[in-house]
């Protein structure tokens, strides 16, 4: 075998090797999503109920870890509106509007893509209230998730619900369990204040209660 051969024969065997690579890439995604098709026959069984989904369908189902957040904790009101003071700055310096009340604003903490519930500020015309609790980092370790599409089919397909306007992976403090783990948070009929939370991991619901008290709204 000349040297011209096996630099060929070297050279097909890379792209074969690059072409297997990228199939088992493209499963990986593909397994950790939730397809196009499920989404959009999910649309149209809520639409068949005349329920209007306002929102993008999370695709999301890839295994996710809890929180762990630290004993270290502030709370209070101040007044003023800068949400760049120094004193209730988040640690990541990011955050996010989460919801727009008729008189104050939600802003969460925002730690590596993910949104912090348990860390908020609710911003008033001349003060704000605030919750900031230490970061420690994600757990090593990553649980598989229900799928948001399986919750709104099990809970509000045939519900009284006459719209689905926001549904976001949040991390707040789960009830029975003292973890920060992945939640699965929705708005339901526009102006009203119906706000709902299922535990990513079990899919169990929070109390109605909590998450209002948790945002405060009434």
């Amino acid at each position: 075998m000349d040297i011209k051969q096996a630099k060929l024969i070297l050279i097909i065997l890379f792209l074969i090797i690059n072409i297997v690579l990228l199939g088992i890439i493209v499963f990986s995604e593909n397994e950790n999503k939730v397809s196009r098709t499920i989404l959009d026959n999910v649309m149209e069984l809520f639409e068949k109920n005349e329920i209007v989904i306002n929102c993008e369908l999370p695709d999301n189902m890839a295994p996710v870890p809890q929180l762990n957040m630290g004993e270290k904790i502030s709370i209070g009101r101040v007044a003023g509106v800068d949400l760049d003071s120094t004193e209730l700055s988040f640690e990541t310096n990011e955050y996010e509007l989460m919801h727009e009340f008729r008189d104050f604003n939600v802003y969460t903490e925002k730690y590596k893509g993910s949104i912090v519930l348990e860390n908020r500020i609710n911003m008033y015309e001349d003060s704000m209230e605030y919750v900031n609790r230490e970061i420690i980092g994600f757990d090593s370790v990553k649980k598989s998730i229900m799928p948001a599409y399986a919750i709104l089919l099990k809970e509000y397909l045939n519900s009284d619900v006459k719209s689905i306007d926001k549904i976001q992976m949040v991390y707040i403090k789960y009830l029975e369990d003292d973890i920060i783990g992945p939640v699965w948070f929705i708005q339901a009929d526009g102006e009203v204040r119906y706000f709902y939370a299922f535990e990513a991991f079990s899919g169990l619901e929070m109390p109605n209660e909590r998450m209002n008290a948790i945002l405060g709204s009434s």
